[in-house]
């Protein structure tokens, strides 16, 4: 008589190598990237709401940050130094136009795109 246990780890342990070989580790990487880029989005949001005066309620992360007058000029230079302290990227006069530091979603795009390339 066959032994049920037996057969059902072999299944378990073909499925599990299928499963390893079938793009999991992809999968991982997509998470692992979604959680780094929620947490670079999340520390940049909470520098910029240390660095405002104004009313931190009314800041998401597509808030237009300069546009609306949470950041001033100071404020962008604190932004810049923040970021390449604390992401590791170093910042060319070519990266300093308004679209990339726009909002929160613009900044953590923009960081992404310094760190991959």
């Amino acid at each position: 008589m066959p032994c049920l246990s037996c057969n059902s780890i072999l299944i378990f342990s073909i499925f599990f190598d299928v499963w390893k070989l079938s793009g999991t580790k992809a999968g991982i990487k997509f998470n692992l990237r979604i959680t780094m880029d929620n947490e670079l989005q999340l520390k940049v949001k909470e520098f910029i709401l240390d660095k405002t005066f104004a009313d931190k309620s009314k800041i998401n992360n597509e808030t237009l940050i300069f546009r609306e007058g949470y950041l001033d000029s100071m404020g962008f230079t604190f932004l810049i130094s923040f970021l390449e302290k604390e992401f590791a990227i170093s910042l060319q006069d070519r990266d300093l136009i308004e679209e990339n530091f726009e909002s929160i979603n613009a900044i953590t795009s923009f960081v992404l795109k310094k760190k991959l390339s």
